[in-house]
């Protein structure tokens, strides 16, 4: 079987419902099968190397963000975190925090005070806290 026209490739290809398909290809085509077959391995294998590059890539930026880092690095546009508060004894853990800006509140008796930006917990904006880490909220779910 040396002629190309001689070879012959049996072909059987199963689906996903179980159902089977046999072929016999000839010849030129059995050759052309042939090549094209080694050709889609090659670039199957190519391609999954470079999707095996960017998912450690992507997994490797993921645990970067999920890292605790300092307090001082979070953002103070009034984004809402994770905040870790070192614990006392008695409070302290992982809340919900954010930046609040500075602002000035007037007193019923007309006087004025100015704060200054503090961190407080998100679903309180009076409750003044300290967080020493922080990290991203992952994102929310869609469903």
């Amino acid at each position: 079987m040396n002629n190309a026209f001689e070879q012959v490739k049996k072909v059987t290809i199963e689906f996903k419902d179980g159902s089977v398909a046999q072929s016999s290809l000839f010849g030129k085509d059995a050759c052309i099968f042939n090549a094209l077959q080694e050709e889609l391995k090659d670039t199957q294998i190519e391609f999954l190397r470079a999707l095996n590059k960017d998912l450690w890539i992507y997994n490797k930026k993921l645990l970067e963000e999920l890292q605790w880092q300092p307090i001082e690095t979070a953002p103070q546009d009034g984004t809402n975190i994770i905040g870790y508060i070192p614990t006392d004894g008695m409070y302290g853990g992982v809340i919900g925090i954010r930046w609040r800006k500075p602002y000035k509140h007037k007193w019923k008796d007309g006087t004025e005070t100015t704060f200054v930006g503090y961190w407080c917990k998100s679903v309180n904006k009076q409750s003044v806290c300290r967080p020493s880490h922080w990290m991203p909220l992952p994102k929310l779910p869609t469903n």
